[in-house]
C-alpha cells in the first residue's frame, strides 16, 4: 500500500459513527479562532460549522494548541477528518512556520448544545467573560456563516433557570457579523 492509501485507511478510523464534534489538535499557538473559522471556509466547510471553541491560555494570550468543531452532520465531520488528520499544520493552517501535524479526534462531549451547556457550567465562562475578549469565547455559527450570539442562546434540555442564567451573560463571540 502506498502512504497515501495508509494515510486514508487511517483516517476512517479517526472518527466513530455518527461523531459529529471533533477535536483538532497541533494548532500553531498564534493561530485565532477567526482564523481557523476563516481556514475552515476555504476548506468548504463554511455551511456544515455550527460551533468553535479554541481555549486560551489567559497569561500568555495564544490559543492552547486545539478546538473543539461541531458539524451540522457526521458526514461534514468525517470529511473533515479526512483533510485534517494527519495533514501538515503549515499547509492546512498557513501563515506560520510550523513543523506541527495536524490530529483529529472525537470530541468526548458531543454535539453543539451539550458542548455549549458543558462551557456555561464551568468557571472557565466567567474567567472568559470578564477577560472581555470575545474571541476567545465559543462561537455558535448560523448556517449561513454568521455568528449567534451566545447572548440569550439556551441550549436544548436547559431552562432559563437555574444554569442558564450564566447564558444570558455571554456577549458578542468574535469579529464575524451577526444575525439573528
Amino acid at each position: 500500500p502506498t502512504a497515501t492509501t495508509a494515510r486514508a485507511s487511517q483516517n476512517l478510523a479517526v472518527l466513530p459513527r455518527g461523531c459529529t464534534t471533533a477535536m483538532l489538535r497541533n494548532i500553531p499557538n498564534k493561530y485565532t479562532r477567526d482564523m481557523l473559522l476563516d481556514r475552515l471556509d476555504k476548506d468548504g466547510f463554511k455551511h456544515d460549522v455550527d460551533f468553535a471553541y479554541m481555549p486560551v491560555d489567559f497569561k500568555h494570550k495564544c490559543n492552547m494548541g486545539y478546538a473543539f468543531l461541531n458539524f451540522r452532520s457526521a458526514e461534514a465531520c468525517k470529511r473533515f477528518a479526512e483533510q485534517y488528520h494527519l495533514a501538515e499544520s503549515r499547509l492546512k493552517l498557513p501563515g506560520f512556520r510550523s513543523s506541527k501535524v495536524c490530529e483529529v479526534s472525537a470530541a468526548h462531549c458531543q454535539g453543539r448544545d451539550e458542548n455549549v451547556m458543558r462551557l456555561l457550567r464551568s468557571p472557565v465562562m466567567g474567567q472568559l467573560l470578564m477577560l472581555g475578549e470575545p474571541e476567545w469565547l465559543p462561537a455558535l455559527i448560523n448556517e449561513d456563516g454568521t455568528f449567534k450570539p451566545l447572548l440569550g442562546y439556551v441550549p436544548s434540555g436547559m431552562t432559563r433557570r437555574g444554569s442558564a442564567g450564566s447564558a444570558g451573560s455571554a456577549g458578542s463571540a468574535g469579529s464575524r457579523k451577526y444575525s439573528a
